[in-house]
């Protein structure tokens, strides 16, 4: 392997591993779709409605393992051929605490962005915002991978 391409790897590997060091909470979300409802107002123009069952899993941040709930969205789909999406997910722990983020992924990219936007119980004080990205998808199921700062 030449010089040049271990520089290459250098500098990627140095990369990821700052932008997982910034991130103090990380896991997965599998998702069920229950409803998509597209309506189409032109070709190649359309809003669509989503609205899916979710439960989190991570090993990082324990307090938001296994809280299920509920993220609906929408979808619009521009003739340029990208999809502007943006929503909400609202889940409970076992306990029935609750906490609610908000989500946003821009025209064409493939990571999108979440905040906290509330909570309570002993999620009434916590915040955090990140990122997210599809890891998976088949028919209805879909599975996320998340990352971010959780306070």
């Amino acid at each position: 392997m030449n010089i040049k391409l271990l520089t290459i790897f250098a500098i990627c590997a140095a990369a990821t591993a700052s932008a997982r060091a910034a991130d103090n909470c990380s896991g997965s979300e599998a998702l069920l779709d229950s409803l998509a409802d597209t309506v189409e107002i032109n070709k190649d123009h359309s809003l669509t409605v989503v609205r899916s069952a979710s439960i989190v899993t991570t090993e990082d941040t324990p307090l938001y393992n296994l809280t299920t709930g509920e993220c609906a969205g929408s979808v619009l789909a521009t003739p340029d051929g990208k999809a502007h999406a943006t929503g909400y997910c609202l889940r409970r722990d076992k306990d029935g605490d609750s906490w609610s983020i908000e989500w946003v992924q821009p025209p064409g990219a493939d990571k999108g962005t979440w905040k906290t936007t509330g909570g309570t119980g002993k999620f009434a004080s916590k915040r955090g915002s990140g990122w997210f990205q599809e890891a998976r998808r088949d028919g209805k199921m879909s599975v996320i991978k998340w990352g971010g700062t959780c306070k």
